[in-house]
């Protein structure tokens, strides 16, 4: 071969460069050809690229809304605006819930071998459609006290958008509902939901019948016997129900905890009120000291029992396993300044102590209403994930507690919780008699989770536990489940977290609240059934 070639270099003759001559028209054409190929090709996918674009827009934004006329005017809007070529003949119609859009690309042909003149036309064709579904989104937000600076201020940022966001895709707002589900150390359900009483401790009205008014479920809680009314002991005291609730103890093959809507007629569906009873004078480690322990109201005879004498404190007689009658309740003096055993936690004692989250928001299409509740939301207590994640998943119900949710047979209405937290599953374990603060399962010294002497990562694994079991009860329930693990790196959230979730892909494992936005813009996309369908 290199002989040849040296041999057509020293030649001196005409035949080999006539030959060339011969070949290089087809050379040229080969290679215009190419070039206008190529050329034509690219202006194509770029109007391809635009229409998509444009298609995918008016069906999620303006479904249902636009006459044709103003839909043409947006897509050409956003042609001139992503598309940098040249365009003719663009048609815009719309049949049912999907968007077409037609044009007809024009691209240079300056080698005007592929095609006669000097341009080339072809035909796009792009069509969108809006998924004709209805959502129902429960943003389930942890708010405990290490949430608190940078981390709660992008939280309500990147929720706040998704919220907008959402209900500017989906002009129906019969579509989209949202709830609000803020959980610390334990979930707020609303005080609203409370029975009132008369100045003569009579019932005056009654409240939730998902509430336990009299005391009938047996949950133990040191001081408080069963029988005893929460709600009359908060009224005898002046004070007002801040609205959080314990968990519900599964008893045989009753998952309370995990399953099953509230029932009036089993008192073991019903739900407690939270009631912080008084800490003890005699231990050091006494956060809600609110009582003074001598001072008794009652007169209390030498022989009584230990619970009749730690009633006394609270103004109520108990003799022979029974309550006394209302009227003879005694309102104790109360200490109610704000509390200084913890160095970052100071608020005012009495038997509201702990219940730090903001009411839940019910599902609702005032958006406004979620957008106002999310920018009040404030950073205080532990983390008990269980009841955040229980407690979204029953916003999203159409039976009692929450009875918003569209029924589960609804046709074509998907139900999702969001659910993000920054820490693990904790229960601070103390020196006092009770071996613990208080939580949705009472005191340590109840026994209502684990053993009263158990370390910390033998409640963390309890807790962790049941908050599986809700999940994965809640995804046998069609609740498609997000996760959302923000600034943690131990494999127990991790494991946790992606378990609790749908599937692997629906975890997030966020590095920095900073990124918190696109997160929730990409769960956004995942909801959203918008797909091109040409």
């Amino acid at each position: 071969m290199i002989d040849v070639l040296k041999s057509f270099m020293r030649d001196r003759e005409g035949n080999y460069a006539m030959m060339l001559g011969v070949l290089a028209v087809p050379l040229v054409g080969a290679v215009g050809l190419t070039v206008d190929y190529t050329n034509a090709m690219n202006v194509r996918s770029s109007l391809q690229n635009a229409a998509d674009s444009a298609v995918l827009s008016l069906a999620r934004a303006h479904y249902g809304t636009l006459s044709e006329a103003e839909a043409f005017q947006i897509a050409a809007d956003m042609l001139a605006a992503n598309f940098a070529g040249s365009y003719k003949n663009l048609t815009i119609d719309r049949n049912g819930n999907e968007w077409r859009l037609g044009a007809t690309a024009v691209a240079d042909n300056p080698f005007a071998l592929f095609k006669a003149g000097s341009t080339i036309d072809m035909k796009i064709e792009s069509r969108a459609a809006y998924s004709d579904m209805s959502y129902e989104i429960a943003l389930v937000l942890d708010t405990t006290g290490s949430m608190e600076g940078a981390k709660l201020a992008d939280l309500k940022i990147a929720a706040k958008t998704m919220v907008e966001t959402m209900t500017e895709d989906i002009s129906d707002t019969s579509k989209i509902k949202f709830s609000l589900v803020p959980f610390s150390t334990f979930v707020n359900v609303g005080p609203q939901f409370a029975p009132t009483f008369r100045n003569d401790g009579t019932l005056e009205s009654a409240g939730a019948s998902w509430l336990d008014t009299w005391g009938q479920n047996p949950a133990t809680n040191g001081d408080l016997p069963a029988g005893l009314s929460r709600f009359q002991l908060y009224d005898l005291m002046g004070k007002t129900w801040p609205g959080c609730v314990e968990t519900r103890d599964p008893v045989n093959y009753k998952a309370y905890d995990t399953t099953l809507a509230p029932v009036s007629s089993d008192p073991r569906s019903l739900f407690v009120p939270t009631f912080h009873i008084d800490d003890s004078d005699s231990y050091s480690a006494r956060p809600n000291n609110w009582l003074n322990d001598s001072s008794r109201a009652v007169s209390v005879d030498g022989n009584a029992s230990s619970l009749a004498k730690r009633l006394a404190v609270y103004g109520v007689p108990y003799a022979n396993g029974q309550v006394g009658e209302r009227s003879t309740w005694r309102k104790p003096t109360i200490n109610d300044s704000s509390s200084r055993y913890y160095s970052n936690y100071s608020e005012p004692m009495g038997p509201g102590f702990f219940c730090d989250s903001k009411p839940i928001v019910p599902l609702t299409t005032d958006y406004g209403k979620i957008l106002d509740a999310i920018d009040g939301l404030k950073a205080l207590g532990n983390t008990n994930i269980f009841e955040g994640m229980m407690w979204g998943w029953r916003t999203l119900d159409d039976a009692e507690p929450f009875t918003e949710g569209r029924p589960r047979n609804a046709h074509n209405n998907e139900k999702i919780v969001i659910l993000l937290t920054d820490g693990n599953n904790a229960w601070n374990r103390m020196s006092n008699n009770r071996y613990s603060s208080y939580s949705s399962f009472g005191f340590l010294a109840d026994q209502r989770l684990v053993a009263r002497n158990s370390n910390d990562s033998t409640i963390r694994s309890a807790m962790d536990s049941k908050t599986l079991a809700g999940c994965t009860n809640a995804k046998a329930d069609d609740i498609t489940i997000y996760t959302i693990r923000l600034d943690l790196q131990d494999s127990n959230s991790a494991n946790l977290m992606r378990d609790c979730a749908t599937t692997p892909q629906h975890f997030f494992d966020v590095p920095d609240s900073s990124t918190l936005q696109s997160t929730f813009e990409e769960i956004r996309h995942r909801i959203n059934r918008v797909r091109i369908t040409s």
